[in-house]
């Protein structure tokens, strides 16, 4: 039976916490630095994750040899990412 594995904020950030990732993956690991940002509190911490967790996946949905190392790592066949284009949200599977 074919893997889907849905790629959420959550799960993101998840993959972040996880060592194997942050050192395979430098994506991840700029949005591992933004967990622990102290500052203004909570407040700058959501800000700089909503900035990145966006980013990150536009760069995952674009980057072909990200989206295959990410299947081998994660042992799925398909991932599936929500992408902000425009002023719209579009479901992508990859």
């Amino acid at each position: 039976m074919p893997r889907t594995v849905k790629l959420t904020d959550q799960v993101l950030l998840g993959l972040a916490r996880t060592g194997s990732f942050r050192t395979r993956f430098r994506a991840f690991k700029a949005l591992y630095e933004s967990l622990g940002v102290r500052g203004c509190g909570k407040c700058k911490k959501r800000r700089r994750q909503s900035m990145l967790l966006p980013a990150l996946k536009q760069q995952i949905a674009k980057t072909p040899s990200l989206i295959q190392a990410l299947k081998k790592q994660l042992r799925a066949d398909t991932l599936v990412v929500f992408v902000k284009e425009g002023r719209s949200v579009v479901k992508k599977a990859l």
